[in-house]
């Protein structure tokens, strides 16, 4: 996760506020372990939501979505 956030976020990496801007990216986005981001997928689907939008800044980062469709979706519970 830190890599990844690194990457998109070079800046706040080279200043050392990298872990703030993660603490401020899991508020709101679907960060974390492939376990976190599938529990968090399922907090959604069990009220209700059937879809999400993939918004990755690292568009040459495939791995991660190789990642969600192998060990987060088949998670995803509801």
């Amino acid at each position: 996760v830190r890599e990844r956030v690194a990457r998109a976020h070079p800046r706040q990496a080279a200043d050392g506020t990298l872990d703030q801007v993660i603490a401020d990216l899991e508020k709101d986005n679907f960060v974390g372990t492939t376990d976190r981001v599938a529990e968090r997928l399922s907090e959604y689907a069990a009220v209700g939501v059937q879809r999400v939008m993939l918004n990755h800044g690292l568009f040459d980062d495939i791995d991660s979505i190789e990642l969600l469709a192998a060990e987060v979706f088949p998670k995803v519970e509801g």
